[in-house]
């Protein structure tokens, strides 16, 4: 497995659109990191710029699992150090752990991420406000020998609202609108960087134009918006050996990829949380289809299948990844639930 960084500004804006019931709503809110059909999107607009003629066959090489992505979550490269901390989404099976009278449970629900070396411990909520843990905000854990300095402090992301002008618009009304963004934060301590998973198992012949596709991505920027200044991406590095070595590990899985379920597949879902995801507007009254997807940290019961989902309509093309990345779930996040 390796490890894409995509390396950000302090600073950075990324608008990564979610589903909304009125077109006028669509700018008004954006997702919290870039899921892996948003990745599979970007990956292929840029492929259709430079090897149109190889579309089908990547897209196949994603349906064999020679091609996989996860989604795109948050590393934190301490400058001091020169390394990068990972994070994975919590898992949901937390979310039922009974807790210690002592602790607030809402400042456990508000977790979304926790680092990998807590995760590779299995550390449950009741171990994250011990000595052995470090919360820099309060939606995300790490172990406090990942750092080296005590206590550290800085923020993933904010949201922000921006006041914007219809510029190819000849109403004299209504030409103001708002689009929320997430914008990269960290300190002067602390970069706060995009990275996703990779499992690639391509022939030769198409390896090269895999990677210069990948840099192509990278180059154009990831999300919507990108003409008002959203999504770029200053630098790629690609880490060759990365692992998740989880001390106990249990039978089930951890997704950190964004599911498409098939019907044959609904027992592999164990525990999990959904979302929608399509119906894009392509015109004042026409939406593409909605599809329910599964989310990032949601327990597997065993391996599940990629899918790539068809929504093109009247010749606009669009196609929707539904990845498979999985990592063995520490014993510790499943066993008190006896399943």
């Amino acid at each position: 497995m390796k490890a894409i960084i995509l390396k950000c500004r302090s600073g950075s804006r990324f608008h990564l659109g979610e589903s909304v019931n009125h077109r006028d709503t669509v700018l008004h809110n954006t997702s919290e990191h870039i899921h892996s059909d948003v990745l599979f999107g970007s990956f292929i607009s840029a492929m259709a710029k430079t090897h149109p003629h190889k579309l089908d066959s990547f897209k196949q090489h994603f349906i064999n699992e020679k091609i996989r992505f996860s989604s795109a979550l948050y590393c934190i490269k301490e400058k001091n150090a020169d390394k990068y901390l990972f994070l994975l989404p919590k898992p949901v099976s937390l979310n039922l752990l009974k807790l210690e009278d002592c602790l607030d449970y809402k400042a456990i629900k508000k977790v979304k991420f926790i680092s990998k070396g807590v995760f590779e411990k299995g550390l449950q909520p009741n171990d994250w406000f011990s000595n052995q843990c470090t919360m820099p905000n309060n939606i995300s854990v790490f172990l406090k020998e990942e750092f080296t300095e005590n206590n550290p402090e800085f923020s993933l992301y904010n949201k922000v609202d921006l006041q914007k002008v219809k510029i190819h618009s000849d109403e004299s009304e209504g030409n103001l609108y708002s689009q929320t963004d997430i914008m990269l934060m960290g300190t002067e301590k602390y970069e706060v960087n995009w990275y996703f998973l990779l499992d690639e198992q391509l022939p030769n012949e198409d390896r090269d134009i895999f990677y210069k596709t990948l840099e192509l991505m990278a180059i154009n920027g990831i999300g919507g918006e990108r003409s008002t200044g959203c999504g770029a991406i200053e630098d790629m590095e690609i880490i060759e050996d990365f692992s998740i070595d989880i001390h106990h590990p249990s039978d089930k899985h951890v997704l950190l990829s964004l599911a498409f379920p098939l019907e044959s597949e609904t027992n592999q879902y164990l525990l999990y949380k959904t979302k929608t995801r399509g119906g894009m507007w392509y015109d004042a009254k026409k939406r593409l289809k909605h599809i329910m997807a599964i989310e990032e940290g949601s327990i597997l019961n065993g391996s599940i299948s990629p899918q790539i989902i068809d929504l093109s309509e009247n010749n606009y093309p669009y196609w929707k990844y539904g990845g498979n990345i999985s990592y063995p779930l520490p014993i510790e996040y499943i066993n008190f639930l006896n399943v």
